[in-house]
């Protein structure tokens, strides 16, 4: 299926061919060890979100250094479209196992905490709901040992 220029912007077909085409890379990115065939996955998975008309404000692969950015979610959070699924959240988490395989944690941190943000806007039931209906890809990805580091770093560092 081909998308005129004046078609609306969810294009799930679309999504779903760059999902794959993103799966495809980091494969290949996790048999050469590749920083580069990671940041072209994540891209790619970008454009996948989208297609899904998820508007996306932070498009770099490099490493977070100002603090406001390392404090913006990598999603425009007012512009709530109801097209969004679980797949979206999906996408994420691979986001998200990308940037942990290429060693940046902080971007790593902004989109998992967009993936959390997200997924309570469309489901609800806070961290536990997110971990027991996604535990398979946090596994995979080893996004559930991140989500543990990230819990216990902010339990220590506020006391909560």
């Amino acid at each position: 299926m081909t998308y005129s220029p004046n078609a609306p912007m969810f294009k799930p077909t679309l999504a779903y061919a760059r999902h794959q085409f993103a799966a495809l890379l980091q494969d290949q990115a996790q048999g050469s060890g590749n920083f580069n065939t990671y940041r072209q996955a994540i891209l790619e998975e970008i454009e996948a979100l989208r297609a899904l008309g998820l508007p996306v404000n932070d498009w770099s692969v490099k490493k977070a250094t100002s603090s406001k950015e390392r404090q913006q979610l990598p999603i425009n959070v007012d512009a709530f479209a109801g097209t969004y699924n679980h797949g979206a959240v999906m996408i994420i988490l691979m986001i998200v196992g990308c940037f942990l395989r290429v060693g940046d944690e902080i971007r790593a941190e902004k989109w998992l905490r967009a993936a959390l943000w997200l997924e309570n806007l469309l489901v609800g039931g806070g961290k536990k709901l997110f971990e027991e209906r996604y535990k398979r890809i946090l596994d995979k990805t080893a996004v559930q040992a991140f989500l543990k580091i990230i819990e216990s770093y902010y339990v220590l560092s506020t006391g909560v």
